[in-house]
């Protein structure tokens, strides 16, 4: 997994869990 998916992962976490 690129370096990029794994920060728009973590980034759509952050943003549902919010």
């Amino acid at each position: 997994m690129s370096p990029a998916t794994a920060v728009l992962l973590v980034t759509t976490s952050v943003m549902l869990f919010q």
